[in-house]
């Protein structure tokens, strides 16, 4: 008997996928023994890290309420807060004591949508991904725990099972896999046109579950499920703006095929109507938010009462928006970690190439609604969406400054800079994790010791959050390098 269509297509996307593990295994050895001797480490562990150690005299920010007491001694031991004491009464001291006077101390920063596996470069400069420095990245500016929400099966999994047994140094790291999407529908478009010829086709079969009925769906679930999502991606957006809608029905079947698995499904989505379509499928959270036109109050007040969260990602519509015009300046963080002619690229009128016309229309669109799309932020939050922070990290959007790059965004909209930190840590891990009383993501007795040490109150200014003096991650204490500029 022939096979069917059905078998015809997993065949083709196993020898696919071989095909780009075979590809990357060797461009990722190249690109690893490449990097070792030529660029630097920005992250390291600390060559006096001890399992056991105090951070004294420090202020410490309680996220949840949004204040912050001290001098305090913080105890951790195996990765995880033993003890918070007041200064004026403190127990026998561990042997390793690190100074906190004058300091600030917060948990580690989560980003709830970083693609850990794109090179951060602008996208006309083809250079393969080096998820190590990546990871290196996030850490060096205190991102201590991060969600992809879209990346090549079955690397992105790999890599999630190194970093949280803690095999790899990077940030915990939760992972979809690849997203579902309607045929030829986004990000399909966008990886014909960015991703390098000899990849193309593979990434599209490792990165993508195109749909094109709800058998398709409760397949391509079933599938991925063994593998353990943290959640399942699907997209509903016109991206560019004559790309194919996943539909209504479609998307409900997605959901209910993760539902059947124990899984939760998150939605990108651009507009209102998006967003309804997902929230009515049953998707736990809205990615990217309401970007290309205005949400109305009494529409703001209708998405609220789905009682589901939001990541924005302001930043990088920002940052397509304005690349490649020359007013896109690197922060001082960007500057510690990146080459000095990797961020004058991204500034480069003359270095970008001449995107499709409905590319072109796109960006021409999102840079039109830059101010629209924070103003929705705003009516949303004020309306009760929760928002969570994330940033998109991905071509041109580099991962860990980016994260800071959307916090000040955030405090732009109105939002106060406890809520902007709550956005970062607390509501993230609420989120990432499904529990009200999350692991991770507090600075408290019993949490674990993902945690950030600043040189300024952020409590006054999310700009803060950059003023980075120490990091740890489950304990262990990093020693950071900035980047050499010449």
């Amino acid at each position: 008997m022939p096979p069917t269509s059905s078998w015809r297509r997993r065949l083709l996307r196993a020898a696919g996928v071989l095909a780009l593990a075979v590809v990357l295994l060797s461009m990722t050895v190249t690109i690893a023994v490449w990097w070792m001797l030529q660029r630097p480490t920005l992250v390291q562990v600390h060559p006096e890290h001890a399992e056991t150690f105090r951070i004294a005299d420090v202020q410490v920010v309680d996220v949840d309420s949004g204040t912050a007491s001290g001098p305090k001694h913080v105890d951790v031991q195996d990765g995880v807060i033993i003890g918070i004491w007041p200064a004026d009464h403190p127990p026998a001291a561990p042997a390793t004591v690190i100074d906190g006077a004058g300091r600030w101390l917060v948990p580690g920063l989560i980003d709830a949508h970083c693609h850990v596996m794109a090179d951060a470069t602008p996208p006309w400069i083809e250079r393969l991904p080096d998820p190590q420095l990546s990871f290196e990245r996030l850490l060096y500016s205190g991102v201590t725990r991060v969600f992809d929400p879209g990346s090549a099966v079955p690397i992105i999994f790999d890599l999630r099972e190194e970093l949280n047994s803690g095999r790899r140094l990077g940030p915990s790291l939760h992972a979809a896999g690849p997203v579902f999407t309607a045929v030829g529908g986004h990000p399909v478009p966008m990886v014909r046109l960015m991703a390098p010829p000899i990849v193309r086709d593979l990434g599209i079969a490792a990165m993508i579950r195109q749909i094109d009925s709800v058998q398709t769906a409760r397949t391509e679930v079933a599938e991925l499920a063994p593998a353990r999502p943290d959640f399942i991606k699907m997209a509903i957006d016109h991206l560019p703006l004559d790309a194919p809608l996943l539909s209504a029905d479609l998307a409900e079947a997605i959901v209910q095929a993760a539902d059947a698995h124990d899984l939760q499904t998150v939605a990108h989505i651009g507009t209102t109507h998006d967003a309804f379509v997902a929230a009515d499928a049953g998707a736990v959270a809205w990615i990217h938010g309401i970007y290309k036109e205005e949400v109305s109050v009494d529409n703001a007040e209708k998405l609220a009462g789905y009682g589901i969260p939001m990541i924005p990602t302001m930043v990088v519509f920002r940052a397509y928006g304005e690349m490649a015009r020359g007013d896109y300046p690197a922060t001082p963080l960007e500057t510690e970690v990146m080459a000095a002619e990797d961020l004058a690229a991204r500034g480069d009128p003359e270095g970008s190439k001449d995107p499709p016309d409905n590319l072109r229309e796109y960006i021409a669109h999102i840079r039109a609604h830059r101010q629209t799309a924070l103003d929705n932020v705003a009516r949303l939050h004020a309306a009760g969406v929760t928002i969570l922070a994330g940033s998109d990290a991905q071509s041109g959007v580099i991962s860990g400054p980016a994260l800071h790059r959307e916090l000040a965004l955030m405090h732009r909209t109105g939002m106060s800079p406890a809520e902007v930190l709550r956005s970062a840590t607390l509501h993230n891990a609420r989120f990432l994790s499904g529990q009200a009383d999350p692991p991770y993501g507090e600075v408290a007795v019993g949490k674990r010791a993902d945690l950030v040490l600043l040189r300024a109150d952020p409590l006054e200014d999310p700009a803060a959050l950059s003023e980075i003096d120490e990091v740890f991650t489950a304990g262990r204490r990093l020693l950071r390098t900035p980047w050499p500029q010449e």
